[in-house]
């Protein structure tokens, strides 16, 4: 079986590589480091500029049509440059459900909206009491007319204090099983009843708590069927879960962690030295790692539904991310432990940034235990129940 790229992907992959290396610059990573919200305006325009915030988006909307694996691409090589990718992502996930569930109006609108740079959308799925089990939402969507009134809240909604609009889960039926009785909705931020505050993470990044009161929207703002959300909602998971921002982001790690003892610490990379071959351990991993997240957009290029493996791929990866800071910071030594801001910090402070941003990767988008039990129950067929 091949496993290689073709000459066409491998070209795409050349490019995004060369854009990052120029567009990527220090003033870049420094200004999300002063804002905490891993947004840039300028770059994210340029994104814009490129096409690749509709990447692949249907070219009937203004996308470029790509298939799955070209985003794949993109997805591991931004993440490898640690460029500030979250407002694509966000905005990636969430218009696909729109071009799952949504009418043409609002495909029209809002999905060439998002390619164009105008719309910036954020999450409103975790609420305090229903993150891994999303399907245990709590905030409500009660009809009256042509009207739905929201009353909930949310937490860790990444970006709600810039977005211009919300896709929001709710339920719209408490008596139907927790995953047949929720609509999915785009609520636009500046509506009467929205308050956003900020919440500061592990990683230093800003999220935020999102409280609905008495938001009234229009019957028009759900998307797809009343109570037929959660296909929206699975979809945008199995996209979050597929993994390869964090190969990427390992796979640099371990290329500047060797860079640095090839010039500091050359001893450590002879071939019987420990350090040496615990770093040929994570290499391989990594390789293993690439192969079991690319699994996931092959699948949904040939229209399968990549659940379980997009529990493995995110499991796997995440897991192996926090293992190579962790080995980094051992093997280099405390100075990686310096942020940016210190004058003896090592590779910008990043080091340290994502040491402290892999622990937070193991619970975003579920839980590692919350992976291995979806792994459990749809791969291996086990139950729980007695």
């Amino acid at each position: 079986m091949n496993f290689a790229f073709t000459d066409e992907q491998l070209a795409f992959r050349d490019e995004v590589r060369e854009f990052c290396e120029k567009e990527v610059t220090p003033e870049i990573i420094e200004e999300i480091y002063a804002k905490g919200d891993e947004h840039s305006p300028s770059f994210y325009k340029k994104l814009a500029e490129k096409g690749w915030i509709g990447l692949d988006f249907p070219t009937e909307y203004g996308g470029l049509g790509k298939k799955q694996i070209e985003m794949g691409i993109f997805r591991e090589e931004t993440a490898y440059y640690m460029a500030p990718m979250m407002s694509n992502e966000i905005n990636n996930i969430l218009t696909h459900s729109i071009l799952l569930l949504g009418n043409e109006e609002q495909k029209r609108e809002f999905v060439t909206g998002v390619i164009e740079g105008n719309i910036q959308f954020c999450m409103g799925y975790t609420e305090p009491g229903s993150g891994s089990d999303l399907a245990s939402l709590k905030t409500r969507a009660v009809k009256e007319g042509d009207k739905y009134v929201i009353n909930g809240q949310k937490i860790f909604t990444t970006n709600a204090h810039i977005a211009d609009y919300c896709i929001l889960a709710a339920r719209t039926d408490v008596n139907a099983p927790k995953h047949k009785g929720i609509s999915l909705f785009i609520v636009d931020m500046k509506t009467k009843g929205i308050e956003v505050g900020p919440l500061w993470t592990l990683g230093g990044y800003r999220v935020n708590t999102v409280y609905f009161e008495n938001v009234i929207i229009d019957e028009s703002d759900r998307i797809g069927n009343e109570n037929e959300g959660w296909k929206g909602l699975a979809l945008a998971l199995d996209i979050e879960r597929s993994g390869l921002v964090y190969v990427g982001k390992a796979r640099r790690i371990l290329d500047e962690t060797i860079k640095f003892l090839n010039k500091e610490k050359p001893a450590c990379l002879e071939p019987q030295h420990w350090v040496s071959e615990r770093l040929n351990e994570l290499l391989a991993e990594v390789k293993a790692a690439r192969l079991i997240a690319y699994r996931v957009p092959l699948m949904q290029a040939e229209g399968k539904v990549p659940n379980s493996e997009a529990s493995m791929a995110k499991l796997y990866s995440t897991e192996l991310l926090k293992k190579v800071c962790n080995t980094a910071i051992e093997v280099i030594g405390k100075n990686t432990l310096l942020t940016h801001r210190s004058l003896h910090n090592v590779w910008n402070g990043l080091f340290e940034e994502n040491y402290r941003s892999a622990a937070m990767s193991t619970i975003v988008a579920g839980t590692s235990q919350i992976q291995r039990e979806i792994i459990a129950k749809r791969k291996l067929n086990l139950s729980s129940k007695k």
